[in-house]
């Protein structure tokens, strides 16, 4: 089923896709809340660089902000990803504002990182929303095989750096990185789903596992994704039968919700005749 977008200024929509984590503890979030997730900018198209009032940097490149959290202020900063099937940049498409590009690590090969989002069905990115992807060095994700049903489909690290830079950014001083790796190829719209988390005897390091699952059908005006308050991406929880779009009508409140790669504010998407 195609993917479909409305203009309205308080909608955010689309058919089908998801990325919840539905078995997210309140001691994940515990250990995730360290972790800066708001990517909003508020400068304007012409300035190159800009920051937000935790001192975090953003860098205007070919019409895309780079984003570098954590400590982080510039490519020197990132460290080198583990292998090709390591995520060097998280890319979000916003609606009607400038994209953002989170950067993640740098390629072994000294090769650029993707910075732009593409369709959905790019064979060399993987979904996350359904305006956000994982970008990776190379072509290697055309050799993944597609998830099978169960199959642990995506690790993800956080790891303590607890010799972060002196900056205004690096609080608090123990600043956590991730590292998102890709062990087969997800197809949209299918989902994420968290299936198990550990924290390693150290505590400096927990491991989340996820598997890719198939949605399940939507019934009319049922609860069908997280739509994020910054960037109004969707993380899909079900997908809405036809004719209908996932989206939320303002004014409303948030909930605080707990994803692959986020946890923040998010408005409640049901699924709506259009």
């Amino acid at each position: 089923m195609a993917v479909t977008r409305s203009n309205s200024k308080m909608a955010h929509c689309a058919v089908r896709g998801k990325a919840t984590l539905s078995r997210a503890t309140t001691a994940v979030m515990a250990f995730m809340l360290l972790i800066p997730v708001t990517v909003t900018v508020t400068a304007t198209a012409s300035s190159k660089t800009t920051s937000n009032a935790s001192g975090v940097l953003r860098h205007l490149v070919k019409g895309t902000y780079l984003l570098y959290t954590n400590g982080r202020r510039s490519e020197r900063d990132l460290p080198v990803c583990a292998s090709k099937a390591e995520a060097c940049n998280l890319a979000h498409r916003r609606y009607w504002l400038t994209p953002i590009t989170e950067r993640l690590c740098r390629c072994k090969d000294r090769s650029e990182c993707p910075l732009h989002f593409t369709a959905l069905q790019d064979p060399l990115a993987q979904h996350v929303t359904n305006r956000g992807q994982l970008k990776f060095c190379g072509s290697f994700i055309e050799k993944l095989s597609q998830c099978k049903e169960g199959e642990v489909a995506l690790k993800m690290q956080l790891v303590r750096r607890p010799n972060a830079p002196p900056y205004s950014s690096s609080t608090p001083s123990k600043v956590i990185d991730p590292h998102t790796t890709l062990l087969c190829r997800c197809p949209w719209p299918y989902a994420w789903s968290l299936t198990n988390a550990t924290t390693s005897a150290t505590r400096t390091e927990r491991t989340y596992l996820y598997t890719c699952q198939e949605l399940p059908m939507c019934r009319r005006g049922e609860k069908c994704g997280y739509i994020r308050e910054d960037t109004l991406e969707t993380y899909y929880t079900c997908s809405c039968p036809e004719q209908q779009l996932c989206m939320f009508r303002g004014p409303q409140s948030t909930v605080t919700t707990s994803q692959l790669h986020y946890i923040g504010k998010a408005y409640i998407g049901r699924c709506t005749p259009h």
